[in-house]
């Protein structure tokens, strides 16, 4: 079993393109990782890096903005983990650890990207906002 603990730093973002307005928003986490096998805890510490390329778009009919974000892939992820221990830096190296966390670390993110609740945020009504405003 494994059990990870995330800390998200510092989110930055820059503008790469300017029509469409898109940016590349990089999220920095430190990660603490505890791996338990044949009854023993293996530790490892490091940071990951996500990139997202999110673009933001309008629509005049009906009015409003929708913010589009590319999928997710393991380039878009750079992982640097360190091994406590001489059993640990074994299992990191046979085990792949750091491609298999960037792998998992897609698939979380992919998933929680594509969810229903962060799919309705991406659509902000500006014709209902103007009408809020003016009732």
């Amino acid at each position: 079993t494994a059990k990870a603990i995330g800390t998200v730093r510092a989110i930055k973002a820059v503008q790469t393109a300017t029509s469409p307005i898109t940016h590349r928003v990089v999220i920095p986490v430190d990660l603490d990782l505890e791996v338990r096998l044949a009854g023993q805890k293996h530790r490892f510490s490091g940071s990951l890096t996500l990139a997202l390329h999110i673009t933001a778009r309008a629509e005049v009919e009906p009015l409003r903005v929708l913010i589009d974000i590319e999928p997710l892939t393991e380039k878009d992820v750079a992982i640097t983990m360190e091994a406590s221990g001489l059993q640990a830096r074994i299992l990191k190296r046979l085990g792949d650890m750091d491609n298999e966390i960037r792998a998992q670390v897609t698939r979380v993110v992919s998933d929680l990207l594509e969810a229903p609740k962060a799919q309705e945020v991406r659509v902000i009504d500006i014709g209902r906002i103007i009408e809020d405003v003016w009732t």
